[in-house]
């Protein structure tokens, strides 16, 4: 029984550790508001993000600003819900989602089947470069 517990104990543990996730970096292609509103939504900088855009005086004629940034502003040629979306930026996904009508979002659905005896021995998490640019 004792080692059941200690198989099972240490199964557990190496498959936490063992999991990989991608970190990724966002660098914007211009410095225009548009695109660095990307940069944070990708890097799922909320407050930074509602900061922006409350305070960019390129937004504050819109209102309400935030339905018109989550509907009009592409980045990488996707509305930004869904660029947060993709790129794991659950916190922003998630706040810009209410204002972001339905026609524009596109649910994204991918598996990924990795064989975990392929995968490399160090525990450093690969960075991702992304290329930021706003388009339509």
């Amino acid at each position: 029984m004792k080692f059941l517990k200690l198989t099972l104990i240490t199964a557990s543990i190496l498959a936490v550790t063992s999991a990989q996730a991608i970190t990724y970096k966002f660098v914007a292609a211009d410095n225009s508001p548009e695109t660095k509103l990307c940069v944070l939504a990708g890097s799922d900088e909320m407050r930074k993000l509602k900061r922006t855009i409350k305070n960019q005086p390129l937004f504050n004629r819109y209102i309400p600003n935030l339905r018109y940034v989550s509907n009009n502003i592409k980045c990488n040629d996707m509305f930004m819900v869904n660029f947060a979306s993709r790129y794991n930026a659950d916190k922003v996904a998630n706040y810009l989602d209410r204002y972001t009508y339905p026609k524009n979002k596109h649910i994204e659905t991918n598996v990924t089947i990795k064989d975990l005896a392929l995968l490399p021995t160090n525990n450093d998490s690969p960075d991702k470069v992304i290329t930021v640019y706003v388009g339509g």
